[in-house]
């Protein structure tokens, strides 16, 4: 199963003990949340809340508690190959399970299904499931239908059937809070259980206001919410039960004033930064990459006197460490940092992608700051919003490190 760290893709690194994990997928979105005080107790609890986890799917198809052969936990993914039997017939079953941060490649599953052949020549009724999160490439897709028309003995299961097996074994549930927007549901996987979430969404802006996480009865343990706030699934929002009783009450209503102020003045800040509004217009790129190298480390700056004083209050100092992140990725790549130069003129693709997602997570988290606080901000800034009618606008960059 893919991971990856926060402040890049998918695996949760957090900087201080104890170390989280994530383990983020999509269509739709599982995230399977571990800790440990070192990397490598993260990495050994995440390989076993996700061996329970395939255990648990594999229950759904009648299977009792498969065996575990191989398990290989890494900084590119999971892979787990297990075998299992079913519970009333006896009938064999081994299983591959694969997740990363990009679709299943065809030629894996290719390998599986070979691997499956050869089995039966020893155990002919051997059923062979495939577990590919997030999904299959389109050529994997493809080959996978042809396969099951061929092979009723073969399964293959991406995150859409995960969450439906799921359901039907009623270990998630609909989010109790109704008559608001939302995102796609998640389904979390911890020690604790297994919960569901979603993300609500503002009514005209479409950023996140809150991220609301349930379970199919009671109360969701408060660390549950502390593991989920600072992924980048949460898009800098707080995680809170859906089922407490003041979580029907509006997110901004109870903002300290305090916070509220702060967070005006950093929107009034950024409004007159060119670097974030402004088209590629000038005729000198070597000059204006240079511009914008300085505003960015400028931004930065600003952003971390911010961060220390102490009226910022720590939900939006996830906000703030969000961008401030996004400022340093975009130095790593274009340079001009301390002790580099500038790499590239401002017309060339690089600059142009790195600038692109700098502006991508301003937009993402100034969304969030306006919304929280009921601050409205000025067109320039506005403009970099996140199209409310583009796919997979909940999955810009967003690094709280």
């Amino acid at each position: 199963m893919g991971t990856t760290d926060p402040s890049e893709d998918t695996i949760d690194q957090q900087p201080t003990a104890p170390v989280l994990a994530t383990l983020a997928l999509s269509d739709p979105i599982v995230l399977v949340l571990a800790e440990g005080e070192t990397q490598a107790a993260v990495s050994n609890a995440r390989g076993h809340l996700f061996e329970r986890f395939v255990a648990r799917l594999l229950q759904a198809y009648g299977y009792e508690e498969p065996t575990a052969e191989r398990l290989n936990v890494s900084a590119d993914g999971i892979e787990l190959d297990i075998s299992a039997k079913h519970r009333l017939t006896g009938q064999p079953a081994i299983a591959e399970c694969k997740a990363y941060s990009s679709p299943v490649k065809a030629g894996m599953l290719g390998t599986f299904h070979s691997k499956l052949v050869v089995s039966r020549f020893a155990k002919p009724t051997t059923h062979g499931f495939f577990v590919a999160l997030p999904r299959l490439t389109a050529q994997g897709t493809e080959q996978a239908q042809l396969i099951s028309s061929h092979d009723s003995g073969f399964t293959v299961l991406t995150t859409t059937g995960v969450v439906e097996a799921l359901r039907d074994l009623k270990e998630i549930a609909e989010c109790p809070v109704t008559d608001i927007l939302t995102s796609g549901q998640a389904v979390l996987v911890t020690e604790h259980g297994v919960y569901a979430s979603c993300l609500q969404l503002h009514s005209t802006t479409r950023t996140p206001e809150r991220l609301l996480v349930w379970g199919k009865a009671g109360s969701v343990p408060k660390r549950v919410l502390e593991l989920l706030s600072p992924n980048p699934y949460a898009q800098g929002v707080t995680a809170v039960d859906a089922r407490a009783r003041d979580s029907s009450s509006h997110v901004g209503s109870n903002v300290p004033t305090l916070q509220r102020a702060v967070a005006a003045r950093v929107i009034v800040y950024l409004e007159d930064r060119r670097v974030l509004t402004m088209p590629h217009t000038s005729t000198r790129p070597v000059a204006q990459a240079r511009q914008c190298v300085t505003s960015v480390l400028q931004i930065r700056q600003t952003l971390t006197r911010i961060l220390m004083e102490p009226d910022t209050g720590d939900e939006l100092a996830v906000n703030l460490k969000a961008m401030r992140a996004a400022c340093r990725r975009f130095l790593d790549t274009v340079g001009g940092g301390k002790h580099s130069r500038v790499r590239a003129d401002a017309h060339s693709g690089t600059f142009g992608a790195a600038l692109g997602e700098l502006r991508a997570v301003f937009g993402i988290q100034l969304g969030v700051i306006a919304a929280r606080y009921k601050l409205v901000l000025p067109g320039d800034l506005a403009a970099i919003l996140p199209d409310t009618n583009a796919e997979g606008v909940d999955h810009f960059p967003c690094d709280g490190t």
